[in-house]
């Protein structure tokens, strides 16, 4: 009788101690469509809530849902460490709605956006596809993210908040869509290993502390559409040996715009014929190397791109194809502001000083006249 009872035991612990290792292994990959926006929870049991590694979600999701995605992903609604291992994450098909429970203490989604603090800590993330409805990622969004090393953003964002992904250390690469304007404060503040980023044609500003201590960044491209960088922007970036600066005129910068880099051995590019403009430029003549690259982009009298044409006429510079309510600035070749003005039509005609060089800025470009 003890030896039945003996065996059954023993085939009982094996079962259970089965069982175990089975629930213990890691699921993965998972693909889940949600229907219902906060129905996540339902659709993966609690039991694997902690074990599945690699997810991806379809159909609409609410803050209900984010929570469960955060808490797979190593961080609750308190910011506290949590068992779970999600770390590869595809949104590309999902639909953020508003709704639902708050995802991290008070914040709650909107539609359409990764809302403020939404990944905020999730140590565990390597790889994160965002939404491509999505056209707005909230403050803080990613900050923390220490494992993250791979991001991709939608063309339909077309903003991103401050410190969004601030503090990922992991993060090596970026690519902004061309559908960003604006690039935040802190937005990659102490993304240490970030080392090439992608500045589109769209922006027009550069935040304060925006890549602040990115140390891996070597090189990076200003496109000539940045018309300003804040304070402390690259700050700390001591890896960074070459700057190539697209615009015609020196963007607006501060004296801390670029604190901390080795101004003597990091070489500064600019385009042809605007040596004089920099070296003067508050921020931009700290630079010892300042070097004129050959541009293709302009010529004297007449330059023409896409539809636009910018020539001049006896007295007056002509901007012939601009947009109705596209702005148009006139500026001396050393950078100071003469004329700004809106296009009321095809053809807008700027009386000016003759005798003179003239910058001219429209649609993003910059175009060099003689006058």
């Amino acid at each position: 009788m003890n030896s039945k009872i003996t065996i059954k035991s023993l085939l009982l612990a094996i079962c259970l101690l089965l069982s175990f290792n089975l629930q213990a292994q890691e699921v993965s990959p998972v693909t889940i469509n949600v229907t219902t926006a906060g129905t996540l929870p339902i659709l993966i049991a609690s039991t694997n809530k902690y074990l599945i590694t690699n997810l991806t979600v379809t159909g609409d999701l609410n803050g209900t849902d984010i929570l469960y995605i955060r808490e797979m992903a190593g961080k609750d609604a308190n910011g506290n460490i949590t068992d779970g291992k999600l770390s590869v994450l595809d949104l590309s098909g999902a639909n953020i709605v508003a709704g639902g429970d708050a995802y991290y203490y008070s914040y709650a989604s909107y539609s359409n956006c990764i809302g403020d603090y939404a990944f905020f800590g999730c140590y565990r993330l390597t790889s994160v596809i965002i939404p491509s409805s999505v056209t707005s990622i909230g403050d803080c969004a990613f900050l923390g993210c220490t494992g993250l090393t791979s991001v991709t953003i939608p063309s339909s964002v077309t903003s991103i908040g401050i410190c969004a992904f601030s503090a990922c250390t992991g993060l090596s690469s970026v690519i902004i869509p061309s559908s960003v304007t604006s690039i935040g404060g802190c937005i990659f503040d102490g993304c240490t290993e970030l080392t090439s980023v992608t500045i589109p044609n769209s922006v027009t500003s550069i935040g304060d502390y925006a890549f602040n201590r990115c140390y891996g960044l070597a090189s990076v491209i200003i496109p000539s559409s940045v018309s300003s960088i804040g304070m402390s922007a690259f700050k700390s970036c001591t890896g960074l040996t070459e700057i190539h600066c697209k615009s015609l005129i020196s963007p607006f910068a501060t004296s801390y715009s670029f604190e901390g880099i080795n101004k003597t051995t990091c070489k500064l590019y600019v385009p042809e014929g605007t040596y004089a403009n920099y070296l003067v430029a508050k921020g931009w003549g700290d630079f010892t190397n300042i070097i004129e690259e050959e541009s293709t982009s302009t010529s004297i009298s007449k330059t023409e791109i896409s539809n636009i044409k910018v020539y001049s006429e006896q007295n007056e510079i002509i901007v012939n194809g601009a947009d109705l309510g596209d702005n148009i600035s006139v500026y001396t070749e050393s950078g100071a502001l003469l004329h700004s003005t809106k296009a009321t039509g095809d053809i807008v005609r700027i009386n000016i000083p003759t005798n003179q060089i003239y910058l001219v800025k429209t649609t993003g470009k910059t175009f060099k006249v003689a006058l």
